[in-house]
């Protein structure tokens, strides 16, 4: 488990750096972000926000 505050970041590094090097379209990565930014993203999809429309 990667264990940095990411301060409203979203950290994508590779799984394999090799892979990733030689631009293999194949390479894996992982997303680190913010506490409870998936379920903010979610509310903003299914219903908007005001400012935009939801992805109904």
């Amino acid at each position: 488990m990667l264990c940095i505050r990411t301060r409203m970041r979203i950290l994508e590094p590779p799984d394999d750096v090799e892979q990733f090097e030689s631009r293999d379209t194949r390479a894996l990565t992982t997303a680190y972000v913010p506490f409870g930014s998936i379920g903010r993203g979610h509310i903003l999809a299914t219903s908007g926000d005001g400012q935009f429309w939801a992805a109904t």
